[in-house]
């Protein structure tokens, strides 16, 4: 069974381009590419959704 992340869902954000995205469970940021510029994504600091 799947249980949400502690503090609710957290979002990675482009450092070039500024894209926001959902963090999906048990893959980091860093490991994943912007959908628009290709750039590697980030924590973002802030939670947003």
């Amino acid at each position: 069974m799947l249980r949400p992340l502690p503090g609710g869902p957290k979002e990675c954000i482009c450092p070039m381009c500024g894209e926001r995205v959902l963090e999906a469970r048990g893959i980091p940021c860093r490991s994943k590419k912007c959908p628009k510029c290709g750039s590697y994504l980030i924590k973002s600091p802030l939670k947003r959704f």
